[in-house]
């Protein structure tokens, strides 16, 4: 209904006035009502609206497909486009979530889709940070629940890594995933027509993704490029061989609206006969027979279905779940599925080699104000342009190098929509923030994720494993106090830019290492760039899926999601997910003599 409406708008925006106050009208309605609905949102806790209606009854037949994707998410939603490409194959997409809808495509107002039902709203367990006062948090790790995964209420930060990160790859045993082997795959999926400023061989053109720059960066941007140049960082396009410097943001819009993974690669070739997309349905098991895997195991409707795989089973679910999925299929440590009495088929590190990224804040306040009322911006919206075309205000990206290891800076001007006696309202000082948030890209702290239950209703259990290595504070540190170099430029005074400070840590000096190692503690979030649980790897003592990503052990189960990222990269998660649905599906027409 939503996508009808827009549709329908859209194409009639530029010939009647009045269309064009109806739709402004739908579009601050649609606002209002879901930020009336967050006021009363309860996070879950568990799969709950999976519940068995009937624990005892048998599994229901739902049919046999040649390629079962449990999880349409980012990487799962391109896999299904190119799996389906070949008309003799049936595919089975098992997602979770539904489909996002026009509220969930204004990019501006993505953090309050993380308070609606396609966010997930997993947690950390309590995290050791050491923060004065509250030396244990516990921290929300948002993912989506939706066609498309987290692409549906992600930042839309379009980041693929550098040359050197797949080259590490390549250098630890898998040649075929260095950066000169993935790169055709970046592009095959990349619309980047709409781009500035980039260097045109590593970019593609003719993709379904379609990413493009934020049309509206601000002076107090360009002054942020202005003074991190004159430290030696230039401006570059940051999706290239070195991403080391300061770039446009690029993101994964197309005309404002969010281009999510349904967005982009499912919606057009959904009416496909040979695709079905079986949604609002939880995938909880592999079916296992030796070395081979028959179907899988889903719930939807409160009911427990079967379906049946004549050719493979592709786990897409997720770092978080794929790896959940294995351990209650039986895969996974011993001591792990022992302990919930699950029978071990499969002895892997499932889950043993949790990497997230970690960030944190660093707010400014200026004298820039703005008279913009949310109605003009939705009127800006509609018009591809304006606040509300671009995820949390981010205008730049910056990637710098520290003693230890290359730290990113996002750059915002952010100025916050709220309901305020039930009408819209930007901040009520009009005021405009400029914040940068600063992400430690490369972890030494390293995590895990374990079962809370054999009940595939429960959530895992998600140990990111923060701070636990001194290199990673030392990074931050070193990170912030560039950043402040950068932020006490002469050329910030004309904007009154003034560094907020943090009060939990008001006992040391400002910008001191105790001062910085208090806020990283006391103030980070995770990057929630989820990879390594289902490592890819030569030996199954290390890591759970090969080259070609299958299961090591199995013969037809593989994996393809950011689980199976090695090493970490410079940048975030979702392109390099896209490219490894994008190489997945190749090494499964290529081992089915279709390529």
């Amino acid at each position: 209904m939503f996508y009808i409406h827009f549709l329908t708008v859209t194409l009639l925006l530029t010939t009647t006035s009045v269309v064009v106050g109806d739709d402004l009208d739908y579009y601050e309605q649609l606002i209002r009502d879901n930020l009336v609905e967050e006021t009363a949102y309860v996070a879950p806790t568990s799969y709950r609206e999976f519940q068995l209606s009937d624990e005892n009854a048998e599994p229901i037949e739902f049919g046999e497909y040649d390629f079962i994707i449990a999880g349409g998410g980012t990487a799962g939603s391109l896999l299904a486009r190119r799996l389906s490409e070949v008309e003799s194959w049936s595919v089975l997409v098992i997602e979770a979530g539904g489909r996002g809808n026009n509220f969930t495509d204004i990019p501006g107002m993505n953090i309050h889709s993380w308070s609606t039902d396609y966010n997930w709203a997993f947690n950390t367990t309590p995290q050791r940070t050491q923060c004065p006062g509250t030396p244990v948090r516990q921290m929300p790790l948002p993912r989506g629940k939706a066609l498309g995964g987290s692409t549906v209420i992600n930042g839309n930060l379009y980041s693929r890594g550098s040359e050197s990160d797949y080259n590490r790859w390549a250098a630890a045993g898998l040649p075929s995933w260095s950066f000169e082997n993935v790169l055709p795959y970046f592009k095959k999926f990349e619309n980047a027509s709409a781009l500035k400023g980039i260097d045109r061989d590593l970019h593609g053109f003719d993709g379904p993704l379609v990413v493009e720059n934020y049309q509206n960066t601000s002076q107090i941007s360009e002054t942020f490029i202005s003074s991190i140049n004159s430290l030696g960082y230039n401006l570059v396009d940051y999706n290239s061989r070195d991403v080391i410097g300061v770039g446009y943001v690029q993101a994964s819009t197309r005309n404002g609206r969010r281009n999510s993974g349904d967005n982009a690669f499912l919606r057009p070739v959904d009416r496909r006969s040979n695709l079905k997309l079986q949604i609002n349905s939880l995938a909880t098991k592999v079916l296992l027979d030796g070395n081979c895997s028959t179907g899988v195991e889903f719930i939807s409707g409160n009911k427990k279905y079967v379906a049946r795989a004549r050719s493979e089973v592709i786990l897409s679910a997720g770092a978080y779940q794929s790896a959940q999925i294995l351990m209650l299929s039986g895969i996974g440590p011993p001591s792990e599925l022992s302990r919930h009495n699950i029978s071990v088929k499969l002895d892997l590190p499932v889950g043993r080699n949790y990497m997230d990224q970690y960030s944190y804040f660093i707010s400014c306040t200026t004298n820039i104000t703005s008279n913009l009322t949310v109605r003009e911006s939705i009127a800006q919206y509609l018009r591809t342009v304006g606040p509300l075309t671009t995820s949390d205000g981010t205008e730049l990206v910056a990637f710098c190098n520290t003693s230890y290891t290359p730290i990113e800076y996002v750059s915002q001007v952010t100025s916050s929509i709220s309901l305020v006696n039930g009408s819209l309202t930007f901040d009520a000082q009009r005021a405009i923030a400029f914040n940068t948030y600063i992400m430690l890209l490369h972890p030494k702290s390293v995590g895990n994720i374990q079962l809370a239950s054999p009940d595939p209703i429960q959530y895992p259990r998600l140990n990111p494993n923060f701070l636990q290595h001194d290199d990673d504070l030392a990074t931050l540190v070193e990170a912030a106090q560039l950043l402040v170099r950068i932020l006490q430029n002469d050329q910030f005074q004309k904007f009154n830019l003034t560094i907020l400070r943090e009060s939990s840590c008001s006992n040391f000096d400002f910008n001191s290492n105790e001062y910085w190692r208090c806020v990283a503690r006391c103030i980070g979030f995770p990057g929630n760039h989820p990879s390594g649980t289902c490592r890819m790897g030569l030996s199954p003592e290390d890591s759970v899926v090969n080259e070609r990503l299958v299961v090591h052990g199995m013969r037809n189960l593989r994996v393809a999601d950011a689980g199976i990222v090695p090493l970490t990269l410079t940048g975030h998660m979702f392109a390099t997910a896209y490219m490894i649905g994008e190489k997945a599906a190749d090494f499964i027409k290529q081992d089915h003599g279709i390529l």
